[in-house]
């Protein structure tokens, strides 16, 4: 519950969110019938509130759930604070009249970090006078568009691919090393050497000895397939060498700087230098799940689900199906096997009513966030709505994109295509470029720039499909 205000201080914001719901008629009104609907910008005495696009979570019964983003802008103060909520409200509908109307409304959660319970307490004095005032209402059809938008908006989601990646199991040191696809070879400048140019892991190809080099924390391997097997090695060719002394004065460098008017830290006892990590090298999708020996079970208190403790990756087994699930990048998988297993998605929604029992405060407290229905969850989706705001000075504010070889587009949409051969997001639209760096748009007339803050983006951005990387 931390971060949230209590539900009994938000029934006029409740209320306001609810006049822009179902009164868009009243806001056309006001405005022209071609104003905009979304923001809704509702001005009192002691504050400005803005109400963001509504997203609707169910419509069950006469029960309407749904979440929205608002900031608020204190009378007398430039500091616009932003928070969120979740609301349900129940529903009258008229058939003959095809209308339906709100008959009252509540906040369920909501969160605004930076408002304290005296400005929540200012903000409502004004606000719980006027909403006895208003009548709410609109046009049943209109709503049942809505609300079939947000349905096909969820069904989106049945877009992604949530096929699981294979399911790698080690009880001893190792490292996964992904190459996306086959291996590109490119030439190493000021070097006779070639390197790995689709991987993060820096692989170097020596053509005199046709090996591999790899390059790990303090170790080198050698072998003469990129696929392995690797083998740690001090012996490397006068090119690699040139190379391995180039990292090592670099990375000396980098850490003089962090260390630069610091104070000096005590040095962590030595655990023992356990060797080097074996390596396993993929082309395609793959997690590493690594165990401190064989797996080692402990119980959650209060369920029927054990954990393996040994390890940094959240492992659950059900006991009452015998079976394990496995939380990786936010989706669930399970199988009757960890070190074999025929790995399968699972959708959120179904898994074991136990998971809901799991204390926030235990080993397990943390895959609270991806079980439906819990605090966690709901917290976890409420600050992932608040917008995040930061000045940018447009006369200065500028980035810098840079290729592997020439640019290269591929399409993602009937309008849009992104570039392939960065680290980053740089789309193709109408002839124009745009790149969005660190959550700010930049614009340029041509993929390496000159790039400028840009004051708006095509719609088409928002219209990205789930498979695009982007």
């Amino acid at each position: 519950m931390s971060g949230f205000k209590s539900v009994s201080k938000w029934p006029v914001v409740a209320a306001a969110l609810a006049l822009a719901i179902f009164a868009p008629a009243a806001a056309a009104a006001q405005d022209g019938d071609d104003a905009p609907r979304w923001p809704m910008q509702l001005d009192a005495t002691e504050a400005q509130i803005i109400i963001y696009q509504p997203q609707f979570e169910s419509y069950q019964g006469n029960i309407l759930e749904a979440r929205a983003a608002v900031s608020v802008t204190m009378t007398g103060e430039s500091e616009t604070m932003f928070g969120a909520m979740w609301f349900e409200a129940r529903m009258s509908t008229d058939l003959d009249a095809r209308t339906i109307s709100c008959l009252d409304l509540k906040v369920t959660a909501a969160q605004f970090p930076t408002l304290d319970d005296a400005q929540v307490e200012k903000l409502s004095g004004y606000l719980e006078s006027e909403i006895p005032k208003w009548e709410i209402s609109v046009s049943l059809d209109e709503f049942l568009a809505t609300v079939e938008a947000a349905d096909l908006e969820e069904g989106d989601a049945a877009m992604f691919n949530n096929d699981p990646p294979e399911m790698i199991f080690s009880e001893s040191p190792a490292v996964l090393v992904i190459i996306d696809g086959d291996p590109k070879l490119a030439d190493m400048d000021g070097y006779n050497l070639q390197y790995v140019a689709n991987t993060p892991f820096f692989i170097a190809f020596d053509p005199g000895s046709k090996q591999y080099f790899l390059r790990g924390d303090k170790y080198w391997y050698s072998s003469g397939d990129v696929m392995g097997p690797w083998t740690a090695t001090e012996k490397l060719p006068s090119e690699v060498a040139k190379v391995s002394k180039a990292i090592d004065e670099e990375v000396a460098q980098d850490q003089a700087q962090q260390a630069e008017g610091k104070t000096p830290e005590e040095e962590p006892e030595d655990a023992g230098d356990s060797g080097p990590p074996a390596i396993i090298v993929r082309t395609r999708p793959a997690e590493l799940i690594l165990t401190e020996g064989e797996p080692t079970f402990s119980p959650l208190q209060g369920t029927q689900l054990l954990f393996v403790e040994n390890t940094e990756t959240d492992i659950l087994m059900d006991l009452a199906s015998q079976t394990y699930y496995l939380l990786v990048s936010g989706r669930w998988y399970t199988a009757g096997s960890l070190e074999d297993g025929d790995w399968k998605f699972v959708d959120p929604k179904t898994v074991p009513a136990d998971f809901a029992n799991i204390g926030a405060d235990s080993d397990m407290g943390q895959v609270l966030a991806s079980v439906p229905g819990t605090m966690e969850s709901k917290e976890a989706v409420l600050e992932n709505t608040i917008p995040q705001t930061a000045e940018v000075d447009r006369k200065t504010a500028t980035t810098t994109v840079t290729y592997d070889g020439d640019p290269q587009f591929q399409t993602c949409s009937d309008a849009v295509a992104y570039a392939v051969n960065t680290d980053k997001a740089v789309f193709l639209i109408s002839g124009e470029y745009y790149c969005c760096d660190e959550a700010v748009w930049y614009r340029a007339g041509g993929p390496s720039g000159p790039w400028q803050a840009a004051t708006a983006v095509p719609p088409e951005i928002q219209d990205l499909p789930p498979d695009c990387p982007h």
